[in-house]
C-alpha cells in the first residue's frame, strides 16, 4: 500500500503538467527543468517526500540519470553521464574531442562554426545561452574543445538548474 502511494505521488510530480522535469523519451529518464516557473520550495518538497519514502523502507523507481545523484553529492558529471541522458549530444561532443583536421576536412572552427553557447527551449521559444562570459563571440577550436565540453556538461546538469 505504501509503495503504491509513493509511486502514484512520484508519477504525478514528474507529470509534464507542472514542467518541473524534462523527459527524454529516447532513454526514458527525467531531469530537472531549469526553465520551470515552479518555486524552488516544490523541489525541496519532492526531496522531502523521497526521504520519507526511504525512511519508511519503501523503495520507489526514480527514473533519473546517474548525474542527478552525482550533483547531489557534489561530484562532477562527465561525458559518460551525458551519454546516459543525451546519447546523441554526447556522441557529437566526443567527435569534437577526437577532431582530426585531415579526416574532417579542415579546422574545427571553420567546419562546425560552434561558439560557447547552447540553445535552450523555454515553453516553445528557443533562447541562446552563453556557457561562459563572451561565449557567443568565441569559436570552439581544437585548443579549447575540452573547456567547451566541460562547460556544456556543467550547463546541462548544474547551471541550467540555477536560473
Amino acid at each position: 500500500m505504501r509503495k503504491e502511494y509513493f509511486q502514484l505521488v512520484v508519477k504525478e510530480l514528474l507529470s509534464p503538467n507542472y514542467g518541473m522535469f524534462r523527459y527524454n523519451e529516447d532513454v526514458q529518464l527525467y531531469y530537472f527543468n531549469g526553465q520551470t516557473f515552479e518555486l524552488n520550495i516544490y523541489f525541496e518538497l519532492i526531496g522531502a517526500l523521497m526521504g520519507i519514502a526511504v525512511y519508511n523502507n519503501t523503495f520507489i523507481d526514480l527514473p533519473f540519470p546517474m548525474a542527478c545523484f552525482k550533483v547531489l553529492i557534489d561530484e562532477e558529471p562527465n561525458l559518460d553521464d551525458l551519454r546516459q541522458w543525451e546519447p546523441e549530444t554526447a556522441q557529437s561532443l566526443e567527435s569534437m574531442l577526437n577532431w582530426d583536421e585531415t579526416k574532417m576536412g579542415g579546422k574545427m572552427e571553420d567546419v562546425i562554426c560552434r561558439t560557447f553557447t547552447t540553445d535552450v527551449e523555454s515553453f516553445g521559444e528557443i533562447q541562446q545561452r552563453e556557457l561562459k562570459e563572451g561565449g557567443s563571440k568565441e569559436l570552439v577550436t581544437t585548443a579549447n574543445v575540452k573547456e567547451f565540453v566541460r562547460l556544456y556538461i556543467d550547463w546541462t546538469f548544474r547551471r541550467q538548474c540555477e536560473l
